[in-house]
């Protein structure tokens, strides 16, 4: 028995149909999910409130003495060094009075020196305070002027990007966390947060910093500061 060739037809259209129809039914992948819309707000000058929250940069500008498990850190004195002074005058955490250290350099780190400069020198970049910021917020980035007129733009998807600031280049990624803007920090050896967020009458913007990496001794504190908006 042959068929038509009407009749082919037919049954091709036919089998056609039904397989677009099979294809409709069966279950389609879920869209990814928005990204978090920007919060516009941000945008503004900003300049830091010393009276605000008391920013001691003892807590984070002081020698170097990391755990024993960080490479180079732990050691016990140098033989022929001088003495560790402690007391007053010395520079570390002003809650415990943490012994400034007088040590000759320890073991040499990626970057060719020693790994406690690599960490003080990030430390110091990364963590002192800026005093005036110019905000601008985008759909997709953001971008922040300083008060040396450095300008800095992050992609706000979560792309780590590489910058520089002062002698310190980092790695970055800038996300949005609602109406928080949170930026995880990577530079050597040294790892770090940081967010941003707007009170709820927008006139003020609190910047939260915390050092997850290396574990130093006594460990830096977390450091919440208040910036003021001025235009």
């Amino acid at each position: 028995m042959f068929l038509r060739p009407a009749r082919i037809a037919l049954v091709v259209t036919a089998f056609g149909a039904l397989s677009a129809l099979a294809a409709a039914q069966a279950p389609q992948p879920a869209p990814p999910p928005a990204a978090p819309a920007p919060d516009v707000n941000l945008s503004g000058t900003w300049k830091f409130d010393d009276g605000a929250i008391k920013d001691d940069p003892r807590n984070w500008r002081r020698p170097v003495q990391g755990r024993a498990v960080l490479p180079g850190a732990g050691a016990g004195p140098t033989p022929g060094a001088p003495p560790e002074r402690t007391g007053a005058g010395s520079v570390g955490d002003p809650a415990t009075g943490a012994p400034t250290s007088a040590r000759a350099p320890r073991a040499a780190g990626s970057l060719g020196e020693p790994w406690d400069s690599q960490v003080r020198r990030a430390l110091r970049d990364l963590l002192e305070v800026t005093p005036l910021y110019t905000i601008t917020v985008l759909p997709t980035q953001v971008t922040f002027v300083d008060d040396l007129e450095r300008t800095f733009v992050y992609a706000t998807d979560g792309r780590k990007e590489k910058k520089r600031a002062g002698g310190t280049e980092f790695d970055v990624r800038t996300t949005w966390e609602g109406n928080i803007l949170r930026q995880d920090i990577v530079a050597s050896q040294l790892r770090m947060s940081q967010a941003f967020m707007l009170a709820s009458d927008q006139s003020a913007m609190f910047v939260w910093l915390t050092v997850e990496k290396p574990e130093l001794v006594p460990p830096i504190k977390k450091l919440a500061r208040v910036y003021l908006r001025v235009k």
